[in-house]
């Protein structure tokens, strides 16, 4: 009995669906209006916030950046100087967020110069990641007479696969002999390169086309910057001894300081507004942090001193003591 019921109760539901689908075709579609449907061509495609896109109404000089594994927010730029020797800030200073680290290294260079120069300092010698490396600041260095340590970015090139460069003509010759030609100089992305191509028929039939990096387009096409003996100086520079000692001495030196102004001393997020107030927020954190330095700052000499006082002075302490022991002892 129950399994004819059960049964029933499944006849009787594949009906009422039966049924159903019978009354949805029955009803007429309403088929609307052209006018009513949105057209999404006309409409711009979105965008990655921005600073054409976004700003804040209450401090304009707050501007949107991004950095990996970062939300893009409204931000700050601060940079630090650092003195390899004591660990000690020697300036900070803040800029708008839409400036890369290239664009600030000739002011900081200039006021970092200008404070050593008032305490009879000389800044010689600078060390900086690959963030700093531009033409521009490559020339600031230069006309600063500071030798610097920065590494060329990836994308340069030093040397190129088979071809060499011939400096007093101006032109690259490539392993099978095909004369590559200056032929102009061109703003392309906002930087003047200089752009080497040879024909296309010296190429059409050259076994090596297929592994060559410069050919594009059925001919060899090569473009470098007009700034390229600053990159080569740099390059050659950098891959001395003493470069990479002072790589190395710059991740110990720079980025223990900075976790320490983000996590410590409240340089995380700045309560201010205007880039005037953020200057003064950084440079507080600065001499909070110089201050905590000096405090446990201990001169090499003195300390030298007070070891090589140490024993001699733990003989006299001795020989005063026994010889007051004999004393007490008579």
């Amino acid at each position: 009995m129950v399994e004819k019921e059960i049964l029933d109760d499944v006849v009787a539901y594949r009906q009422e669906l039966k049924a159903n689908e019978d009354e949805d075709k029955e009803q007429p579609f309403i088929k609307l209006k052209e006018q009513n449907v949105r057209d999404d061509k006309g409409l711009k495609p979105k965008k990655n916030p921005g600073n054409d896109t976004h700003y804040s109404p209450s401090d304009p000089d707050a501007k949107m950046s991004v950095k990996p594994g970062k939300p893009t927010a409204l931000n700050y730029l601060g940079q630090v100087s650092v003195d390899t020797a004591t660990h000690t800030i020697t300036h900070v200073q803040v800029f708008t967020a839409d400036k890369r680290d290239s664009e600030c290294l000739a002011a900081v260079l200039r006021h970092v110069k200008s404070t050593l120069h008032e305490n009879g300092i000389a800044l010689q010698e600078i060390v900086a990641d690959t963030g700093y490396s531009s033409a521009d600041a490559l020339k600031a260095l230069q006309a600063s007479g500071i030798t610097g340590y920065i590494p060329n970015r990836g994308q340069f090139k030093y040397e190129r696969t088979g071809f060499s460069y011939n400096k007093s003509g101006d032109y690259y010759r490539c392993e099978q002999g095909v004369k590559v030609n200056y032929r102009g100089t061109y703003l392309t992305a906002g930087y003047w390169m200089k752009l080497y191509s040879a024909g296309a028929k010296n190429c059409l039939k050259c076994p090596l086309k297929d592994t060559c990096d410069a050919y594009k387009g059925k001919k060899v096409l090569i473009k470098e910057t007009i700034d390229k003996p600053y990159y080569d100086r740099m390059h050659i520079r950098m891959q001395t001894r003493k470069a990479k000692i002072l790589m190395k001495l710059r991740q110990s030196t720079v980025e223990p300081v900075i976790g320490t102004l983000v996590n410590y001393l409240g340089i995380k997020r700045v309560n201010s507004k205007g880039l005037e107030q953020a200057n003064k927020c950084l440079t507080i954190a600065a001499v909070a942090y110089n201050l905590k330095k000096m405090l446990k700052y201990q001169p090499k000499l003195i300390g030298e001193s007070i070891q090589n006082l140490k024993q001699p002075l733990i003989n006299f302490l001795s020989t005063m003591l026994s010889a007051q022991y004999l004393n007490l002892s008579i």
